[in-house]
């Protein structure tokens, strides 16, 4: 709903924005019934069943949607007006599928479920990215930083536990673990 009424026109104009929030980004759906795609929905999607039925065909509207960079990029700080509380929740592009650097091993395999994705060039060049990482011997071996493991961290929307329990003392786990996740996402793209 929120996507065809709105399409990527989704800030507030100032005039239309709480005095305490006039220099910040506010969107201009309205929460309780206008919502945008969030990461929690892009697991949902990933791990719909029946991607060739009407929802799945919905699911890849959504995606398509999801995979233009007005929306992958949107603002880090951002607020939702509730309307009938009348206050603002933050909602930046922590809490929305986009693409973000502290999850983006994680949201390029979530994305890597649809056909959309494979149409996409942004997201193909993002892959192209991670295949910088290859070895000769067709290893894996990415940024310490895209394979994550923090205690306390959320996996659903900060990506925070991409590890796969390998030892990280040994020099062996980032290959381990960086050739898992490009196998997955290939694999998901087949």
């Amino acid at each position: 709903h929120a996507i065809d009424k709105y399409g990527y026109d989704l800030e507030r104009d100032a005039e239309n924005k709480p005095a305490a929030y006039k220099n910040d980004y506010v969107f201009k759906n309205d929460i309780a019934t206008e919502c945008l795609p969030t990461i929690y929905d892009l697991y949902a999607f990933a791990y719909y069943p029946n991607k060739e039925d009407e929802m799945g065909c919905r699911i890849e509207r959504i995606i398509e949607y999801i995979l233009d960079e007005r929306f992958l990029y949107l603002p880090e700080k951002g607020y939702v007006y509730d309307q009938s509380n009348k206050r603002c929740y933050a909602s930046g592009n922590v809490y929305h599928a986009c693409l973000r650097e502290d999850r983006k091993l994680l949201t390029l395999y979530l994305l890597s479920f649809f056909k959309a994705s494979k149409n996409s060039d942004l997201f193909m060049s993002q892959i192209e990215q991670l295949n910088e990482y290859r070895y000769e011997d067709g290893f894996y071996a990415f940024d310490k930083a895209l394979i994550k493991e923090k205690k306390n961290l959320y996996q659903l929307y900060t990506g925070g536990h991409m590890g796969l329990g390998e030892n990280r003392r040994s020099k062996k786990y980032l290959k381990i673990e960086s050739t898992f996740w490009m196998m997955a996402i290939l694999k998901n793209l087949e």
